[in-house]
C-alpha cells in the first residue's frame, strides 16, 4: 500500500466536509463567514466538494442548539446594569467633582438603557430566524444540490457491522460504543466516504475537527495521520486511492485564506472543544476569572493563571492563551515591561509541556 501525501492530492482530490465544520461559522464574524463561503464556492466550481447527506442531517439537528447558544449569549449581555450610585450625599455634595460624577452616572444609565434596547432588538430578530439566519442563507446560496451526496444505506447492516468493529477495535466508531444515541454515526459517515471514493474514483481529503482516536493516529495529543486501518480500507476498496484528513483551519490555510481569519476559526474551534464544566475540576475559563488571577492586571503569568484555574488539559490552556491575548490587545491587561514581548508565549509553552 502506497498512500500519497496531502500536497500530492490537494489539487485533484474530492474534499468531504464534516458537520462540525459546517457548524463552526456560528462562532465567527459575518466578514469571516463570507471568506469561508468563498472557499467553498471555488472548490464547488471545480466539482471537488461533496457533503454527505448524513452530514446535512446532523447539521439540521444541531443548528437549533447553536442559535439557542447565541440567543442565551445576547440575553446575558442585555442583563448588564449599573446599580451603584452616589445619589444625594450631603458629605459629598459640596465637593467640586460631585456634580460631574452625578452627570456621568446619568449619562451612563442612559447609555446602558440604549445598549439594552439595541440588544432587545437583536433578540427579536434572532427569535424570528427559521431558516433565514446568515449561516443557513449563506449555505443555501453557495452549496449546490449536486454537492450533497446521498446513497441508500441499510441501517441494520451498519449496526451489525458496528458491533463487529467495536469487538475488534476497528475504526471508526469504537470511541462511541458507550453512546445511547447515534452510536453508529461515525461508521455511517465512513460508509459515505468509502462510497464517494469508489464511485468517483478519486482520492479524498476529509475535512473535520473531530479528534477522537478512532479517526486519528495521535502522539501526545498531536494528530499525526488518519488511523492506518482507515487508510488501508479506503486504499483496498477504491483500488489504490488515498484517504487523508485535515482540520478545518488547515483546510483554509491550504486554500490561501489569510492568517487572521484562520486565527478566528481556531479560536472558535478551541471554544467548541473545551471540556464541559465539572464541579471540583476546574474554574470556568472566562475573562473575569482570568483577571482575578492577575494582581493589579500587571505581569502576565500563564503558568500561574493555569494553576489557579485548576486546568489540566492542553486545550483549556490554549483557550486561556486566546482570551489573554484578547485582554492584552484591548489594553485591559498590561504586560509588565520586564516580561518581554514573548514572555507569556514562553510561559504557555512550558505549561503545555508540563501538561503533556
Amino acid at each position: 500500500m502506497k498512500c500519497k501525501q496531502i500536497n500530492e492530492i490537494k489539487d485533484n482530490c474530492i474534499y468531504i466536509i464534516d458537520t462540525n465544520c459546517l457548524l463552526l461559522p456560528y462562532g465567527v464574524s459575518s466578514k469571516n463567514l463570507e471568506i469561508l463561503l468563498s472557499v467553498y464556492k471555488k472548490i464547488i466550481s471545480e466539482n471537488r466538494l461533496l457533503i454527505p447527506a448524513h452530514v446535512i442531517r446532523e447539521f439540521i439537528k444541531n443548528r437549533p442548539k447553536k442559535i439557542q447558544e447565541f440567543h442565551d449569549s445576547l440575553t446575558k449581555m442585555k442583563s448588564i446594569n449599573f446599580q451603584k450610585t452616589l445619589e444625594e450625599n450631603p458629605l459629598l455634595k459640596s465637593m467640586s467633582a460631585y456634580p460631574k460624577i452625578i452627570e456621568a452616572e446619568k449619562a451612563l444609565r442612559e447609555a446602558i438603557k440604549g445598549y439594552q434596547n439595541s440588544i432587545e432588538a437583536l433578540l427579536k430578530s434572532v427569535e424570528e430566524w427559521i431558516w433565514n439566519d446568515p449561516i443557513s442563507e449563506g449555505y443555501a446560496s453557495t452549496i449546490k444540490l449536486e454537492s450533497i451526496y446521498n446513497v441508500e444505506i441499510d441501517l441494520e447492516e451498519i449496526k451489525n457491522e458496528l458491533k463487529w468493529r467495536n469487538s475488534h477495535k476497528i475504526p471508526p466508531g469504537f470511541d462511541d460504543a458507550s453512546k445511547d444515541e447515534n452510536a453508529e454515526g461515525d461508521l455511517l459517515l465512513w460508509y459515505y466516504i468509502l462510497h464517494i471514493g469508489i464511485n468517483k474514483k478519486k482520492d479524498v481529503i476529509f475535512v473535520t475537527n473531530e479528534t477522537k482516536k478512532d479517526w486519528w493516529f495521535q502522539s501526545n495529543k498531536v494528530l499525526i495521520s488518519p488511523c492506518f486501518e482507515l487508510m488501508e480500507e479506503f486504499f483496498r476498496k477504491t483500488e489504490g486511492k488515498t484517504f487523508q484528513m485535515m482540520k478545518f483551519a488547515d483546510f483554509l490555510e491550504l486554500n490561501g485564506v489569510e492568517e487572521k481569519v484562520i486565527t478566528a476559526v481556531k479560536e472558535a474551534q478551541l471554544t467548541l472543544e473545551a471540556p464541559e464544566e465539572t464541579t471540583g475540576q476546574r474554574i470556568p475559563i472566562t475573562e473575569e476569572n482570568i483577571l482575578k488571577q492577575i494582581p493589579e492586571r500587571l505581569g502576565v503569568r500563564m503558568s500561574y493563571i493555569i494553576k489557579k484555574l485548576n486546568i489540566k488539559e492542553i486545550t483549556d490552556a490554549r483557550i486561556v492563551e486566546l482570551k489573554l491575548k484578547k485582554l492584552l490587545e484591548q489594553g485591559i491587561v498590561i504586560r509588565n515591561t520586564l516580561d518581554g514581548k514573548s514572555f507569556y508565549k514562553k510561559a504557555l509553552k512550558n505549561t503545555l509541556d508540563d501538561l503533556k
